[in-house]
């Protein structure tokens, strides 16, 4: 009870105790040495072909994937929150994503800009142009026929 105020002489006194671990060089050494040593055995461990965390890891993943296909309940809050979550980063990026991909497509110029379309619709460009030819021949075609045949008739 005394913890839970914060100007109790106990709440006090673990504050000091923590501040000063917190500051203590010997400390920091300990737990970034700590955090060195965990962080090389996830790797060794993940580089291994019998990865036990990479195991535990895709067993996880499965288990999640049975349950949203078992469970509507768990699919419905999922799609709720997944739904919440697009639209608050829409509205929170949405300015900053248009101003980065404009300020990417002013750095371009205008050959650079011109290969990444050709590069991405190129074949479709291409066949919308012959497309345009043989539509454009045989209107020709049948206009220059319609014609002969009025100019006989008059």
């Amino acid at each position: 009870l005394e913890l839970a105020d914060t100007d109790s002489k106990a709440s006090q006194r673990l504050n000091q105790t923590k501040d000063a671990l917190l500051d203590s060089p010997q400390v920091l050494n300990f737990i970034s040495g700590a955090v060195v040593i965990l962080c090389d055995a996830i790797k060794q461990d993940l580089q291994k072909l019998d990865s036990g965390i990479a195991h535990n890891i895709r067993v996880s993943i499965q288990q999640i994937g049975e349950n949203i296909i078992s469970n509507q309940a768990v699919r419905d809050l999922l799609n709720q929150r997944l739904s919440g979550i697009a639209v608050n980063l829409s509205d929170q990026y949405s300015e900053k994503v248009i101003r980065f991909i404009s300020e990417r497509i002013h750095e371009w110029d205008s050959s650079v800009m011109i290969d990444k379309i050709e590069n991405e619709v190129g074949g479709d460009l291409h066949m919308i142009r012959v497309n345009g030819v043989v539509v454009g021949a045989f209107i020709g075609l049948a206009l220059g026929i319609i014609r002969a045949v009025v100019e006989q008739l008059l």
